[in-house]
């Protein structure tokens, strides 16, 4: 907990900071994959992001400072702010005292599991506890922080550090749980096909490749190029399509609800998600445009 509050207060004064530079410094981006929804007098903006950055991706292009200012509400995928959801998440990783991930994988794919975890510095007691998808997320995170990359730089808890500072209501469409209870449910084939494209990815420092393009096709405003990214690297990964359906997809009607909520409200919102989530033919922002509503880039 303690840890929890002087992250938030990092967070804090992060965003003062930023805050009277957002125009002077955006330089470094283009355009972004920020958005306004519309339908006569009902407005929000749609604001793509990725889960990791760095410091010197920031600040955001003044059009994210101007949505920010105009917006009463800010709306977040997930609430940061949830420390039991987050514990209850955490949980969801690891198997019970009794079961492992050698029990769940094929032996051939443990192995090389096993040699991974080695090269990360993971101790097989921790890591034999693990479930695939978390096995997959420490495995992800730490190759993108021995590349410069955080989790505290995510576009999501930037946004939040801007909100806070500029006294805006902040909630969120998912409880911080949410995205382990998709993952627990995947079936064990893709979760194991999960494992298996991991190891593609991480040959040559793939998976930071596709990072930083992803990054700059984002700060060039470029979908196209982004979903390229996206698209290639879900090539190495075996049943691409059946674990794009089930980790976006599947989730885009409860957003879409959520969404035309806040349309309905008579308040302005921002809602920050994933990028993935907006982009494309079934992207979010294709689902509104197919509703009726008005989407224009930012």
């Amino acid at each position: 907990m303690n840890e929890i509050r002087a992250k938030l207060m990092w967070f804090l004064l992060f965003a003062c900071s930023l805050a009277p530079l957002s125009h002077a410094q955006d330089g470094t981006w283009q355009k972004s994959f920020l958005w306004q929804i519309q339908k006569g007098e009902q407005k929000l903006f749609l604001l793509g992001g990725l889960s990791v950055g760095k410091r010197s991706f920031y600040p955001m292009p003044e059009a994210v400072a101007q949505a920010l200012r105009e917006s009463d509400v800010v709306v977040l995928e997930s609430d940061s702010t949830d420390n039991q959801g987050s514990e209850r998440a955490v949980r969801m990783g690891f198997y019970a005292p009794d079961d492992a991930l050698d029990k769940h994988v094929p032996r051939d794919l443990y192995e090389e599991l096993f040699t991974l975890a080695l090269d990360y510095d993971m101790p097989e007691a921790q890591f034999r506890a693990m479930r695939p998808w978390m096995f997959y997320f420490q495995v992800i995170f730490k190759e993108f922080s021995s590349a410069g990359y955080a989790s505290d730089y995510s576009t999501e808890l930037i946004t939040y550090a801007l909100a806070k500072g500029s006294n805006k209501e902040v909630i969120a469409m998912e409880p911080a749980d949410a995205s382990a209870q998709y993952l627990n449910a995947m079936p064990a084939e893709l979760q194991e096909a999960m494992l298996r494209g991991l190891l593609q990815e991480l040959r040559d420092g793939g998976a930071v490749k596709s990072l930083a393009a992803l990054w700059k096709s984002m700060r060039e405003g470029d979908a196209q190029a982004f979903m390229a990214t996206v698209d290639a690297s879900e090539k190495l990964y075996p049943r691409a399509d059946e674990l794009r359906e089930m980790l976006f997809y599947a989730r885009h009607p409860g957003m879409l609800e959520k969404m035309e909520g806040y349309l309905a409200s008579g308040k302005k919102h921002l809602v920050v998600v994933g990028a993935v989530n907006l982009l494309g033919e079934r992207g979010l922002v294709e689902a509104l445009r197919k509703k009726g509503y008005e989407v224009k880039l930012l």
